[in-house]
């Protein structure tokens, strides 16, 4: 059985644990790794389309398996409420928070799903 590819993705406070790291390559080489031994792989983090998007594009047409990418699309205010009760809330300023919201941010790979999250909130 081939390794499954998973990508899950959105805003920060959208649902998603904290991300990782931000070394592209490594994040890359990483996934190729793991998934070339068979290992399954959900990769989880913001990851903002416009910095991450020519890697991920790359990560999932060239997967031999089944991947799955999924972006959760939770409203702005939302997230700041969410950030407001979590530790990290106290370090990083509302403003400050608000400023790394990216509406809409799809990747566009093929199969991609958006969950509106905000109509079940």
């Amino acid at each position: 059985m081939l390794p499954h590819l998973v990508v899950l993705r959105g805003n920060a406070a959208s649902g998603k644990s904290t991300p990782a790291a931000d070394n592209i390559a490594l994040i890359a080489h990483m996934v190729r790794y793991c998934t070339g031994i068979g290992v399954h792989v959900i990769l989880e983090g913001i990851l903002v389309a416009e910095h991450y998007r020519s890697m991920l594009h790359e990560l999932v047409s060239e997967h031999p398996g089944p991947s799955y990418v999924f972006y959760l699309d939770v409203p702005r205010e939302e997230t700041v409420r969410r950030h407001q009760a979590r530790p990290l809330g106290v370090e990083v300023p509302v403003e400050e928070f608000r400023g790394w919201y990216a509406a809409a941010d799809l990747l566009g790979v093929p199969g991609e799903l958006e969950r509106d999250r905000g109509r079940h909130l």
